[in-house]
């Protein structure tokens, strides 16, 4: 009945949910999008998108170099949203993650004014990077509107899309857009924040591939 108490497993989920929400009240974020320390040049813009059953999502990154050495990330803005009421696969949400991603990049153009020297796009579909090499007339309309959308949008190079690539699941941080996080996991310097490790090398060494 609706007074009856809880099962206690039931019970003991619901006392370690309302426990997380204490941890919410210690969570800060960084508001500048530019390091103290000296830089050089213009800053890259970094998306990250991602897709699962029940959501998909993106992000975004600002990555400086400085003049001292190394870089300096923070995280900019991200967006999740939940999947359709018909049954998505798995395809067709990771494309829905990357429709919005292209979607946010443009927003954070406008609202920042920041001159991004280069914006790079990163999913962990090698689908997704198939179906944006291809013509969007020879898809059916759930694909072929997105797809379009976000050709629409890209930069092309010898008839070959720029600046979307692949990269590994683990190193795909807008993994966290699309599932339930503790607050422990993206407070101050969490990889949420500041970004995934690879950000901080140079760019002919991170681990994506432009092929698919």
């Amino acid at each position: 009945g609706w007074d009856d108490a809880l099962p206690d497993e039931l019970r003991d989920e619901w006392i370690a949910f309302f426990l997380l929400m204490f941890d919410l009240e210690d969570l800060e974020f960084d508001r500048a999008l530019t390091p103290e320390a000296e830089t050089d040049g213009d800053p890259w813009l970094i998306m990250f998108s991602d897709g699962a059953l029940v959501s998909f999502g993106c992000c975004g990154y600002v990555r400086w170099r400085l003049k001292a050495g190394g870089f300096w990330c923070r995280l900019i803005m991200a967006r999740g949203k939940i999947a359709p009421k018909f049954r998505a696969t798995i395809p067709h949400m990771e494309l829905s993650g990357a429709t919005l991603s292209i979607r946010l990049e443009k927003f954070i153009k406008e609202k920042t004014k920041l001159p991004f020297e280069r914006v790079i796009h990163l999913v962990d579909s090698s689908t997704v990077l198939g179906y944006l090499h291809k013509d969007n007339s020879s898809f059916k309309p759930y694909e072929g509107v997105r797809v379009s959308e976000i050709q629409a949008a890209s930069n092309y190079k010898d008839g070959k899309i720029l600046d979307w690539a692949w990269v590994d699941g683990p190193s795909n941080v807008a993994d966290m857009t699309t599932k339930p996080v503790k607050p422990s996991e993206i407070g101050k310097k969490s990889r949420w924040q500041v970004g995934p490790w690879f950000l901080y090398t140079e760019f002919i060494t991170w681990p994506i591939k432009f092929t698919f």
